[in-house]
């Protein structure tokens, strides 16, 4: 479990090179990824990596942290990835039109709702209708969080945005403010779009996925050759544009 001080530790990154991990601790990650709360404005993060690398329970302490801090308001869910929900601590619902009073009112308890639509008559809930109902939270005054469990389920198969709301939110909902939260594992489907995103955390990813997210983001030689070689749970942190603290978090408490 990381400590309240950076903890060097030695290990092989990639064929005979040792180099220094520099264990980052969660305030410190907490910091890169609620940066821009401290000017007013949303935060928006992304988790990518392979199957069971840990990618969902980032994204669920991300959404714990940010409503524990009074970060945002509201938490809007899309989770119809699977027939069991991947987001817990919440209200669930088929879709924002099937939400009613008492439904809302235990969301001023939770601050999250999850939208599931039916898993197991095959119905999901669109991540357009969740976009706009972020929308219509923010014009009431609130500030929501568009958490989308798979971004996948935003595109269409040839790769574009199929939720235009939902890519309004991660360009144009910083100032508003509207977080945004999503994780993928098919890295090979990230919109450019992602570059948006004020963090981007890196769980372990084979060579071609980070050859092409290199492409999409320019990524740093060393966050490269790292990020393959991570244990689950562990990820690196990158702002695209930014410079990479080198450091490697996790597992999170």
């Amino acid at each position: 479990m990381a400590t309240d001080q950076d903890d060097g530790e030695s290990t092989k990154l990639s064929g005979s090179a040792t180099r220094t991990r520099t264990r980052g601790t969660p305030a410190q990650c907490w910091e890169k990824v609620f940066a821009p709360t401290k000017r007013g404005m949303s935060f928006r993060v992304f988790a990518v990596g392979i199957s069971g690398a840990g990618k969902t329970w980032f994204c669920r302490r991300v959404i714990s942290e940010a409503i524990g801090r009074g970060l945002v308001d509201v938490v809007l869910t899309h989770d119809c990835k699977f027939k069991d929900p991947e987001f817990q601590d919440c209200v669930y619902a088929e879709t924002p039109a099937s939400m009613n009073a008492p439904l809302w009112a235990q969301v001023d308890e939770t601050h999250h709702v999850n939208f599931r639509g039916r898993p197991a008559e095959g119905f999901a809930a669109e991540v357009d209708e969740v976009a706009q109902a972020c929308w219509r939270a923010s014009r009431a005054g609130l500030r929501p969080c568009l958490n989308i469990a798979e971004l996948d389920s935003a595109l269409s198969k040839g790769g574009a945005w199929r939720s235009d709301e939902a890519r309004r939110i991660l360009t144009q909902g910083r100032a508003v403010p509207i977080s945004f939260v999503a994780t993928t594992q098919k890295p090979k489907r990230c919109p450019p779009e992602i570059d948006d995103c004020n963090a981007v955390a890196f769980f372990r990813l084979g060579p071609k996925s980070l050859n092409y997210l290199d492409a999409v983001m320019d990524l740093p030689d060393a966050l490269i050759e790292t990020a393959g070689t991570l244990e689950n749970g562990e990820f690196v942190l990158f702002e695209p544009g930014g410079e990479w603290d080198g450091r490697i978090y996790g597992p999170l408490p």
